[in-house]
């Protein structure tokens, strides 16, 4: 006679086995490291960080000031700085996990993990100017970055008075458009949790 299987004890045998959920977290860690570096490129390759990276020669390929000038010397940024890089470092930055339960199912078993991902109050902070007050990330995403009627760019002379050195604040209304809302690194951030819930 075959031996009889309790097949409820067998399953949460083999949901408490400790080697069996380290390859389940190695698992998860390898496809969570995949979506985390195709945020990161996205990151890279979007056209806002391209054109801040472009420093303050850069042409509005991001489209948010209609073409005029560049988002490096309109928000004020000082030459030569990069303020791109402290965003990618923490785009980039090892995701922390760990499992938090395992149970077994109808159809075998389930792990529970637990993340700390990267959150757009993180990148908030990280990029607050002090003469805005505020975030420039939020201010790009928004559309709300103030002085865009009175932003005069030079792209051969350099002011002395200015942070960038090719951007300034006039007294003479130049324009009645304002910057146009693109959508960013919260955009990106919302893409690269919901391709988590895909992970198996």
């Amino acid at each position: 006679m075959g031996r009889i299987v309790n097949l409820k004890k067998l399953r949460k045998k083999v949901s408490d086995s400790r080697s069996l959920r380290k390859k389940i977290g190695n698992a998860f860690e390898k496809q969570l490291v995949n979506r985390q570096k195709k945020l990161v490129i996205a990151f890279d390759g979007h056209l806002v960080t391209q054109e801040i990276q472009g420093g303050r020669d850069a042409s509005n390929i991001s489209g948010a000031l209609n073409g005029y000038g560049n988002l490096y010397t309109f928000l004020g940024f000082n030459h030569p700085e990069d303020p791109t890089t402290i965003i990618r470092n923490y785009l980039a930055a090892k995701i922390p996990y760990k499992i938090t339960s395992s149970r077994s199912t109808a159809k075998g078993f389930a792990v529970y993990f637990k993340t700390s991902l990267p959150g757009i109050t993180d990148v908030q902070a990280l990029s607050v100017l002090s003469h805005l007050g505020r975030s420039w990330v939020t201010g790009v995403e928004r559309g709300k970055v103030d002085g865009f009627q009175y932003y005069l760019n030079r792209k051969k002379y350099i002011w002395t008075s200015s942070r960038s050195g090719k951007g300034i604040q006039i007294d003479e209304k130049l324009r009645n458009t304002n910057v146009k809302p693109i959508k960013y690194v919260n955009y990106l951030l919302e893409r690269f949790r919901a391709s988590l819930k895909e992970i198996k």
